[in-house]
C-alpha cells in the first residue's frame, strides 16, 4: 500500500525521505536542548498559559504584543501536559511542515530529482533544525509565509486562479499574526500583480488577492459599529507606522551623533579612532546596513550552501523575463531582505530570524545555481546526473553534521533543574519568585511556576542587580521573593556565611561548570 501510494503523480519517494531526514535532525535538536529555550520563548509561554487559564488581563502584561503562537500552542499542551514540551513540539510541526510547500515552489521550476536535492538544502539548513525546537513564532511564521508563497505560485497553473490568490493573501495574514514582518509580502504582492503582473489580468488578480480584506473590512467594520467602546487603535496594539517614525526619528539620531563625533582635525582621535571615520561613517550607513545584513544572510543560508546561490544567478536573466513566478519570488526575497535591512539601520539589531522571510523565496535560485553545476559535471567529466546528486547530497549532509548533531544549552540545564527542585518542593498552590545575581534565574522562575495556577511575569524582577556588599540579608528581606540562589561566581563566601547566619534556610545545593557552587536558602 505505501509503494503504490509513493508512485502516485504527485509524490516522489526521495522527497518524503528528504522530509524525514529533515524531522529527524529536527527532533534531535528538540531531544538534547535540555528543555531550555531562547530568552523571548518565556514571554511567549506566560502568553500561552495566560490564555490557557482565562487570564487575559495578563496576556499582553509581559509582552505587549499579541500573536497566533500562544493560540497554536494550546491542542499540543492538551496532548502533552507540559508548557515547554507542547511549545517545542509546536514548533518542530510547524518548521518540519514548512519543507511541504517549499517543495511544491520548487517543482514549479525544477524536475523532481534538482528539486528534491534543494529541499534537501533547507532541510539540513543548521539555523532552520536549530529553530524549529525553539519556543519561538519562527517556525510557525514560516510555515504561513511558504504556503502563502506556495499558493501564489500555483494560481498561474490552475483553473481556479483567483482562490489560490486569496489563499495566498489569507496565509500572508496568518503569518502576520504570528510576526508582523509578514506585512511587507501583504503590501508588495499588490504592488507586483499592478506592476510586473500578467497584463490582462491585472485587475482582477489584484481583486481576488485583497478579496480576504474586503471580507475582513466589512465584519471589522459592523462589529465597531455594534462595540462602541471599541476603537481601531486598541484592535491594533501594534501601531506599525508610530514604529516606522520611531525608527527613522532614530537613524536621524545615529547621523546627528556621528557628526558629533566627528568634529575635530584631522589628527584628532576618540578613543584611538580617527575623527574622520565617524565623518565617513555617517554617509555610509546604508552601506554598512547593507553588508551586515548580507553577511547575515548568507551566514543563515550556511556559507558552503550559498555557493549555489550565488551560481543561481547567472544566466537567470531570460528567466526572469519569461516567468511571472520567478520574478514575484525574487521581488519577495529583495522585499524581505530590504525589511530586514531598515531594521539593522534603525535599531542595529539583527538576528539571523528575520532573514528567513527573505529565504524562503529565494531558495529557488539554490536550485538554478546546483542545476548549473549538475550540468557541469555531466558535461566535464562525463558522470551521471543521479551520480552527482547523490554524492552532493552525502556532501551535504556531511557538511551540516558538526553543526545539527551538537547539543545546545547542556551546560543550562542546571538552571532547569533547580527551577524543577523548586516547584516540587512547593506544590501548584501559589506562585513561586525566585531571585538570584545571575541572568539565568529567569528560567528557574519558569520552571518552578510550571503547574502554578497563575502567569505572573518573573522574569522582570528575578535578576537583582547593583552592589550586593553586606546589605544583601536586608535587601532580600524587604523583596517579595520566596528563594534566593547564592552563586559562587557573582557572589563571595563571605555573604554565603552572612546569609547562613542570618537564619535563612539552607535548602540544597548543586555543583556547575558556569557559575561554580549554588546554594538555594528558602526567604522568610
Amino acid at each position: 500500500m505505501i509503494n503504490a501510494f509513493c508512485k502516485r503523480k504527485d509524490i516522489y519517494l526521495p522527497a518524503l525521505y528528504v522530509l524525514l531526514i529533515g524531522a529527524g535532525f529536527r527532533l534531535y535538536a528538540f531531544y538534547f536542548s535540555s528543555l531550555l529555550f531562547n530568552s523571548d520563548g518565556i514571554v511567549y509561554l506566560q502568553q500561552a498559559k495566560a490564555l490557557y487559564l482565562g487570564e487575559f488581563d495578563r496576556l499582553i502584561t509581559c509582552y505587549p504584543y499579541p500573536h497566533l503562537y500562544p493560540v497554536v500552542v494550546q491542542p499540543f499542551y492538551w496532548l502533552m501536559g507540559h508548557w515547554v514540551i507542547a511549545a517545542k513540539t509546536a514548533s518542530f510541526v510547524f518548521g518540519t511542515a514548512t519543507l511541504i510547500p517549499l517543495y511544491y515552489i520548487l517543482r514549479h521550476f525544477f524536475d523532481r530529482q534538482i528539486a528534491t536535492v534543494v529541499l534537501l538544502l533547507a532541510a539540513l539548513n543548521p539555523f532552520l533544525v536549530k529553530t524549529s525546537s525553539e519556543v519561538l513564532r519562527g517556525p510557525l511564521f514560516w510555515f504561513f509565509v511558504a504556503l502563502g508563497l506556495a499558493l501564489f505560485v500555483a494560481s498561474f497553473a490552475r483553473k481556479r486562479r483567483g482562490l489560490f490568490l486569496a489563499g495566498s493573501c489569507l496565509a500572508y495574514v496568518i503569518a502576520a499574526t504570528s510576526r508582523v514582518d509578514a506585512v511587507a509580502l501583504i503590501f508588495l504582492t499588490p504592488i507586483f500583480i499592478l506592476v510586473l503582473g500578467e497584463s490582462n489580468r491585472k485587475i482582477k488578480d489584484l481583486l481576488w488577492f485583497v478579496s480576504p480584506f474586503l471580507v475582513f473590512g466589512v465584519i471589522g467594520s459592523v462589529f465597531l459599529l455594534m462595540s462602541s467602546d471599541v476603537s481601531l487603535k486598541s484592535i491594533f496594539a501594534r501601531d506599525i507606522f508610530a514604529e516606522l517614525q520611531r525608527s527613522l526619528d532614530a537613524y536621524g539620531q545615529i547621523r546627528d551623533g556621528l557628526r558629533e563625533l566627528g568634529q575635530g582635525g584631522y589628527t584628532d582621535t576618540l578613543a584611538g579612532v580617527p575623527v574622520g571615520f565617524f565623518k565617513q561613517c555617517r554617509n555610509l550607513l546604508i552601506w554598512i546596513a547593507f553588508g551586515d545584513t548580507l553577511m547575515l544572510w548568507i551566514s543563515m543560508a550556511y556559507y558552503p550552501f550559498a555557493l549555489f546561490f550565488i551560481f543561481g544567478f547567472k544566466g537567470v536573466w531570460k528567466k526572469l523575463r519569461d516567468d511571472v513566478k520567478l520574478r514575484y519570488l525574487l521581488v519577495m526575497g529583495m522585499g524581505g531582505f530590504g525589511l530586514v535591512m531598515l531594521q539593522e539601520m534603525f535599531s542595529w539589531f539583527m538576528s539571523a530570524r528575520f532573514i528567513v522571510l527573505s529565504y524562503l523565496p529565494l531558495l529557488v535560485f539554490f536550485g538554478f545555481g546546483l542545476k548549473r553545476f549538475v550540468a557541469y559535471l555531466e558535461d566535464k567529466k562525463g558522470w551521471g546526473r543521479v551520480t552527482i546528486l547523490l554524492g552532493l547530497s552525502c556532501l551535504f549532509l556531511v557538511a551540516t553534521l558538526p553543526k545539527n548533531l551538537k547539543h545546545s544549552r547542556a551546560d543550562k540545564a542546571i538552571f532547569r533543574e533547580v527551577g524543577e527542585f523548586i516547584g516540587a518542593r512547593e506544590g501548584s498552590a501559589e506562585e513561586i519568585h525566585v531571585v538570584a545575581f545571575f541572568k539565568r534565574v529567569e528560567y528557574t522562575n519558569v520552571f518552578a511556576n510550571l503547574d502554578v495556577q497563575t502567569t505572573p511575569c518573573f522574569s522582570q524582577y528575578s535578576l537583582l542587580e547593583g552592589e550586593h556588599g553586606g546589605d544583601l540579608v536586608g535587601k532580600l528581606k524587604r523583596l517579595d521573593a520566596d528563594y534566593f540562589v547564592w552563586d559562587e561566581k557573582n557572589c563571595s563566601t563571605e555573604e554565603l556565611q552572612v546569609l547562613q547566619k542570618a537564619g535563612f534556610v539552607e535548602v540544597t545545593s548543586w555543583d556547575t561548570k558556569r557559575l561554580g557552587s549554588l546554594v538555594l536558602f528558602k526567604l522568610p
